[in-house]
């Protein structure tokens, strides 16, 4: 697939991995709204394409994953009935649009990753970061409120001593803070983050789809609110796992000491 450009959106598909890019450099990748408004149709497409089997989101360059949202807009925004509309958009398309995601996506942590850029690392299941990347949240530093269920995400993220630390000082935090947070996975040399990620999704990439997306749909309800959890959705996947020609494929791969091949059927 070519690169498709949509607003400060990049995405392209290589060796089965989607790459979602922020292009916004003028403003350190910040989302705006038409990026955010663009979010859901381009990973309804990623999620939608058979050829990709995991997804990297990025910002563009090496300065940053996202600083956020894009405070120049906030001027249009002041009053209480738009500033709730923000909001909303923000959490009813962008961020929503990420839990639809069955396959998994990992979060390359090039750089700032403040605010808003931070949820959307969070929305990761896996999060690599360079050892140059600093974190923030800054709500109590600007005045805002900050919806329930994006400080739930951060809680389940780092656990509530240090999502308090983090939403309450407005502090910013080097990788290695983050990463003893729990925000981010591990912490690699800049130089190498490009590699380490590239080589991690490759070896995602080459694992049964189905499986894939049977043990993220068992994390997700393991995470949810035990009385909205839907056991039985997960029971199922895991079945058609075991119908699969790609349950087949593995057990003759084992056997005959090759590396299998799924197709994800």
């Amino acid at each position: 697939m070519n690169e498709v450009r949509t607003g400060e959106l990049r995405v392209h598909v290589e060796d089965g991995i989607g790459w979602v890019i922020s292009d916004h450099p003028s403003r350190d990748n910040a989302l705006s709204l038409s990026m955010m408004r663009a979010m859901p149709d381009v990973l309804a497409g990623l999620e939608a394409d058979p050829a990709v089997r995991v997804l990297v989101v990025r910002g563009a360059g090496e300065r940053a994953f996202s600083s956020g949202g894009d405070i120049s807009e906030f001027k249009e925004h002041q009053d209480a009935r738009t500033s709730e509309e923000w909001a909303r958009e923000i959490t009813e398309t962008m961020l929503v649009a990420w839990t639809r995601v069955s396959k998994p996506v990992i979060g390359m942590i090039n750089g700032i990753c403040f605010g808003g850029g931070l949820v959307v690392a969070l929305y990761a299941d896996i999060r690599i970061a360079g050892d140059h990347a600093t974190f923030c949240i800054p709500p109590a530093r600007l005045g805002t409120g900050y919806p329930y269920s994006l400080v739930k995400l951060v809680v389940d993220r780092t656990g509530p001593a240090h999502a308090a630390e983090l939403l309450l000082t407005g502090n910013r935090y080097t990788a290695e803070q983050a990463r003893a947070m729990g925000l981010v996975n591990r912490v690699v040399p800049r130089e190498e983050l490009d590699a380490e990620t590239r080589k991690l999704a490759r070896t995602i990439a080459q694992n049964a789809p189905l499986t894939l997306k049977s043990l993220k749909r068992s994390i997700t309800e393991i995470l949810a609110d035990p009385s909205k959890s839907d056991n039985a959705a997960v029971a199922e996947i895991v079945n058609a796992c075991l119908r699969s020609e790609d349950f087949r494929e593995g057990a003759a791969a084992f056997m005959e000491k090759r590396r299998p091949v799924f197709r994800g059927v």
